[in-house]
């Protein structure tokens, strides 16, 4: 197989997925009206049901044009050659996996379409990966205050590194959304990622980085609360320093063996991201660590335990009320703990027709914060992949052929505010 052959099946990809994806493809066109009602009432004590809406057309475009992709799929299988070079064979997998995830958003669409929780589930459990029993029983020890030795034996090895004084000057500082995306440029361009670019957008709930659009993206939400440049560092560390620099290694690497940039990228955003997501919650674990000398940063298992939930067959009301309940055990106040509430639930929920009955329907993805975690400190421990400083994921192959150029590691965002 040559790998200038894979441009025709990648082609109809890229078509395919810069126009259609999960977070287009879940998000309710009722979303903030029935979020502010939700959250009214749940301050009146009231843990409700939300009743989303999603956009049937785009729903219905995406299936229409799936026929693409299964030529496509057919195309890839007929170029496979099994005396391929290992190099070659790696990307055959990848985009054997890119099509595949993307047909099954075309299902996805098809259940929602159809309001079928049930075939829903099992087409995100396609896309996103299951949820392991291993992974519930640590969640809720995490829950009940048991971390075990994982966590402490990551951050045993990282120093608090700045004054009392320090910590809480930068605590204290206040930034606001126009300037947490300077910070963020200025951290793309001192990385030299000259394609990357910084927006802000209403269009997303949490700072995303995406490369499926035309060019690379990272999103600051319009809405995004003002932070202080402590969480400016623990961004940085994670969207650039992981996220970004993943992406672009390995775009880099696929561009050397011939694939033009616009097909790389959308290969590339079509891999699985949960040992990607793994280093970044240790690159936030060790930035917290180093300026407030706390696991702040440590992923949380609230994500877990409620797609667990859901798969229980929990509703969204009583879903929520059982994260709140838990918040509010751990110590916040009762506003912060439905905001809050309401980020998880809705997140493993979105893309589901009936929230008081969601036949076992969740959204596993944000299992791979505490998953990839798990798995990213055992790697290290073992000696596999040097984490703090660059994102192995699933392309070892290319980077121990020589194929990944790499990127300055020299974690700016640690001299950035203590100068």
């Amino acid at each position: 197989m040559r790998v200038q052959a894979l441009r025709t099946p990648l082609a109809a990809l890229e078509q395919h997925a810069s126009k259609y994806h999960m977070l287009a493809l879940t998000r309710p066109i009722n979303h903030d009206a029935e979020r502010n009602a939700w959250i009214k009432s749940a301050r009146n004590g009231v843990f409700g049901n939300p009743s989303f809406v999603y956009d049937e057309e785009y729903l219905q475009n995406a299936i229409s044009e799936s026929g693409m992709l299964r030529e496509a799929s057919i195309q890839l299988y007929d170029l496979f050659d099994p005396g391929s070079k290992a190099e070659e064979r790696v990307i055959y997998e990848m985009a054997e996996k890119a099509i595949g995830k993307q047909l099954a958003i075309c299902d996805i669409a098809s259940a929602m379409l159809r309001k079928d929780d049930t075939a829903n589930a099992i087409a995100n459990t396609r896309y996103f990966g299951p949820l392991h029993n291993h992974l519930v029983n640590y969640a809720y020890q995490i829950d009940a205050g048991n971390r075990g030795d994982l966590l402490a034996n990551y951050l045993d090895n990282i120093e608090y590194s700045v004054s009392r004084v320090d910590t809480e000057r930068l605590q204290k500082t206040t930034v606001s959304t126009a300037e947490l995306a300077s910070y963020l440029r200025e951290a793309v361009d001192v990385y030299k990622f000259p394609r990357w670019t910084v927006d802000v957008s209403p269009a997303y709930s949490s700072v995303t980085v995406t490369a499926l659009t035309p060019e690379p993206h990272i999103f600051v939400p319009e809405s995004y609360k003002p932070c202080n440049l402590v969480m400016v560092a623990t961004l940085i560390g994670h969207e650039i320093e992981q996220h970004v620099s993943d992406y672009a290694n390995c775009i880099h690497a696929l561009e050397q063996f011939g694939l033009p940039f616009e097909l790389a990228r959308v290969l590339v955003a079509r891999q699985d991201s949960t040992l990607t997501e793994g280093y970044a919650k240790c690159s936030d674990a060790r930035v917290q660590k180093i300026y407030t000398g706390t696991s702040a940063g440590a992923p949380h298992p609230y994500y877990v335990i409620a797609i667990d939930l859901a798969q229980k067959g929990y509703s969204f009301a009583q879903i929520s009320e059982d994260i709140f309940t838990r918040r509010v055990l751990q110590g916040y106040d009762s506003h912060d703990a439905i905001d809050f509430a309401w980020k998880i639930t809705y997140r493993v929920l979105r893309g589901c027709a009936d929230t008081k009955n969601p036949h076992n329907f969740a959204r596993t993805g944000d299992r791979s914060y505490l998953e990839g975690f798990i798995r990213a400190i055992k790697l290290g421990e073992s000696g596999i992949g040097n984490f703090a400083k660059f994102s192995e994921n699933h392309f070892a192959l290319l980077k121990a052929a020589g194929l990944i150029a790499a990127y300055p590691h020299q974690y700016i965002a640690e001299r950035m505010f203590l100068q």
